[in-house]
């Protein structure tokens, strides 16, 4: 089977992917259309056009368009945002967000709607200290309004874009602009940052810094900057080209602990993740997998296991390079994501980012694989078990569609762009 059928396929059935988080008052059909759009426009550009010959303000139309409808439409299944505004607002307040749980606060009147909807309201914070002070920030600028503060959430993202084309073009990629602009309207990062308001946009944007950086220093600050934004951005320190050296890892501890003796207890963040970590299985796909093999109460061992082994061996891959090994990088990422019991989709959105700089058949196996990775997650998906079977007329519909598309409408559209 030829890979282009493979993509397109899969960018159509992409869809499954979606189209089950729609079903009853969660989203209208009006944006499953354009979000079904959104993936097929991405893949078919990427397999059909030479992006030489798309014009400029095509690409910035098609992004713009992608981007509002996402960030103007309601999150799917997603409700973090609502832990990340109090905790912006206690930190606005001068208050430790770590220092209690929000079921033992009282909140603000004002507030009292927010408050109702944290998730896991029982458990302090999980979040390191510099994305709290990113929160803090945020309700600042946003006049504690929260309406402002998920507009500018989602908005912020597109530094971390305008960093990577910067990367990109650091690494000569070029027609890095009209890169950027159909990347950036990949599904997954448009879910993930402008519909479901994930901050990893904030970490990504400190390993892009860390990436510009020109000297040891200023990477390893960077670096520790983006672990104290999520902890994982720690893990890519040996594929980075950094020297293993007493002094470069301790720029990136002291960078990484600078902000913690402002939030008192840093073992509590912890604790809070591994209770709030325990019940949560959301990645279904080969982490199923995996329980099937060892079963359920083995399955996170050897998850962690087989993660840690993955990271050793390409950490010692990459010891003694004096550059960033992109693909590399971008394989410890995707297996990360797709083996962790915990990690989901949203850990894909900062991986997409760096795809174009691997060589081409990683390109071609993680584009084939993100869409796989979604269908089989929510396959296992215990939120909504085997909804998808339901919308199998929907799958059928696509699959005839292609066909007549591949066999009949592409060798006409082939001839016109040749």
């Amino acid at each position: 089977m030829k890979s282009h059928f493979l993509l397109l396929f899969l960018g159509l059935s992409y869809l499954g992917y979606y189209q089950p988080s729609f079903v009853g008052d969660f989203f209208p059909e009006f944006f499953t259309i354009l979000w079904f759009l959104q993936c097929f426009v991405f893949y078919f550009i990427y397999e059909f056009v030479d992006i030489k010959k798309i014009s400029t303000p095509f690409l910035i139309i098609f992004f713009g368009t992608c981007f509002f409808v996402n960030l103007s439409s309601a999150p799917i299944f997603e409700d973090d945002y609502f832990r990340y505004f109090w905790d912006g607002w206690m930190v606005s307040q001068l208050k430790n967000p770590y220092s209690a749980a929000p079921l033992n606060l009282s909140p603000p009147e004002n507030l009292g709607k927010i408050w109702e909807q944290i998730n896991y309201p029982h458990l302090t914070t999980i979040y390191p200290p510099v994305a709290q002070l990113f929160f803090g920030f945020l309700v600042l600028i946003s006049f504690k309004s929260f309406v402002f503060f998920k507009i500018i959430l989602g908005t912020s993202s597109l530094i971390a874009l305008f960093l990577s084309k910067k990367v990109w073009d650091k690494f000569e990629l070029p027609n890095s602009l009209k890169l950027i602009l159909l990347w950036g309207a990949h599904p997954i990062i448009l879910k993930e940052w402008t519909n479901s308001l994930h901050y990893d946009h904030l970490m990504v944007s400190f390993i892009f810094l860390s990436l510009l950086a020109t000297t040891n220093i200023q990477k390893s600050l960077c670096l520790g900057f983006a672990g104290a934004t999520k902890y994982i951005a720690l893990l890519i320190f040996p594929f980075t080209g950094l020297p293993w050296n007493i002094r470069t890892i301790g720029i990136v501890v002291i960078s990484f602990l600078l902000a913690w003796p402002f939030f008192g207890d840093p073992l509590q963040i912890v604790k809070s993740f591994i209770v709030f970590s325990q019940s949560w299985e959301w990645n279904r796909g080969l982490f199923e997998l995996i329980r099937l093999i060892v079963g359920p109460h083995f399955s996170r061992m050897a998850s962690g296991l087989i993660i840690i082994s993955i990271w050793l061996y390409y950490a010692k891959k990459c010891y003694h390079q004096k550059s960033i090994h992109f693909n590399s990088l971008f394989i410890f990422l995707f297996f990360l994501v797709a083996i962790s019991p915990v990690a989901n989709t949203w850990y894909f959105s900062w991986s997409i980012l760096l795809l174009p700089l691997c060589s081409q058949h990683i390109i071609r196996f993680g584009l084939i694989s993100y869409p796989w990775i979604g269908l089989s997650y929510l396959m296992y998906s215990k939120k909504i078990p085997h909804l998808w079977v339901a919308k199998m007329w929907t799958l059928e519909g696509m699959i005839i569609g292609l066909l007549f598309f591949l066999f009949l409408v592409r060798p006409k559209i082939k001839k016109l762009i040749a």
